[in-house]
């Protein structure tokens, strides 16, 4: 069976510079939720009780700390595939 595929060339697709830069979907990701972060926080300092502070305030900075993680996970993978 094994002789029957010896002769068979493995087919890599040609790639262009510009195709290989392609879109990398995290980084526009990291960029809505790191801006919408800042607003939730923004909104911690609106009249309301401590507690909705305390939630606003904790819920917009886990949403800006996911928004950076993931437009450096972009960053980087986009860096890489360049190099």
């Amino acid at each position: 069976m094994n002789d029957e595929f010896s002769n068979v060339k493995q087919v890599v697709p040609a790639v262009s510079k510009a195709e290989a830069k392609g879109f990398e979907p995290t980084i526009p990701v990291g960029v809505f939720l790191s801006i919408f972060g800042v607003v939730v926080i923004g909104a911690a300092f609106l009249e309301m009780s401590a507690s909705d502070k305390w939630i606003n305030a904790v819920s917009g900075l886990a949403l800006v700390t996911v928004g950076v993680f993931c437009y450096a996970i972009g960053w980087f993978r986009k860096r890489r595939r360049t190099k």
